[in-house]
């Protein structure tokens, strides 16, 4: 099986947003079988949808829960299969309250939030887990996919040194990311600050 994620790391929700919407989509290129799917966010996510539009246009339902609780995240297995012929739209919606008026809201009175990996942040990602018809169509599809999973972690980490410019593996990490999409300078600058901080560490030299 193929893993997909969909999700945005460019989550900027204002203290008080009672409706902060994010969406993300990918077109398939082969025929796959969808076999799961895992919603993740945390506490301010009030409503999360996926669904998937055939290419005939007809749209399906794949996911809709319409009062998250971040405690009872689960992976969700489907009975049967569905197929997904090259073509179909797979997307994301989720919304946000970042009010008081949601009760799982863990900073009261609401706190601007940003996009993080901490419970206190926020995030927003669809997993897909989908079994293609042969490794030919599977390395397709990841090949395709590949690019959109690195530009949006380099958005997430940009976002991380923002926060916290002091961490030099956040500045290791990003670089490589930047070394995959063939961004040269972006990286240089980041191993260069991350050499800044630790003059001894390795990882930064190997460019």
């Amino acid at each position: 099986p193929g893993m997909l994620r969909l999700g945005r790391q460019s989550i900027d929700i204002p203290a008080g947003e009672r409706h902060y919407t994010v969406a993300d989509s990918f077109v398939l290129p082969v025929d796959v079988e969808l076999l799961a799917l895992q919603p993740h966010a945390h506490y301010r996510a009030r409503h999360i949808r996926g669904t998937a539009t055939l290419p005939d246009g007809s749209t399906t339902s794949l996911i809709d829960i319409p009062d998250w609780d971040f405690r009872w995240q689960q992976v969700y297995r489907f009975i049967t299969p569905v197929a997904l012929p090259h073509g179909t739209t797979i997307a994301m919606q989720y919304v946000y309250d970042n009010s008081s008026d949601n009760p799982r809201n863990v900073t009261q009175p609401p706190q601007h939030v940003v996009w993080g990996q901490r419970s206190a942040d926020e995030m927003g990602d669809l997993w897909f887990q989908v079994l293609t018809r042969n490794d030919r169509d599977l390395d397709v599809l990841l090949a395709a996919f590949r690019p959109k999973v690195v530009a949006e972690d380099i958005i997430g980490y940009e976002g991380r040194i923002r926060a916290e410019p002091g961490v030099a593996a956040l500045h290791d990490d990003v670089a490589l990311l930047y070394l995959d999409e063939g961004r040269v300078p972006g990286a240089v600058h980041h191993f260069r600050r991350a050499l800044a901080m630790q003059p001894s560490a390795a990882s930064p030299h190997y460019i």
